[in-house]
């Protein structure tokens, strides 16, 4: 994975959230509950798809999920 705009990039482990990949990469992304509820770690997947797993949908909409949005502690590439 690349973050955008820092060119950062990191890989996912089976099973890993792009967030607990990015912090196992030493990459800090803002995050809070770490389960889906308070909304931190929402961010935008500028390509490819994710599972977005435990995502509550009043955290993350359907239609934000639609735009490309995902939390990242619950997403898997």
């Amino acid at each position: 994975m690349r973050l955008e705009p820092s060119g950062q990039q990191f890989a996912a482990e089976p099973g890993q959230t792009i967030l607990e990949a990015a912090l196992a990469a030493g990459i800090n992304l803002p995050y809070g509950c770490r389960d889906g509820v308070c909304g931190a770690c929402k961010g935008s997947i500028l390509a490819g798809a994710v599972d977005h797993g435990k995502s509550r949908a009043d955290t993350l909409t359907e239609s934000e999920r639609a735009g490309g949005k995902a939390l990242f502690c619950c997403a898997l590439p």
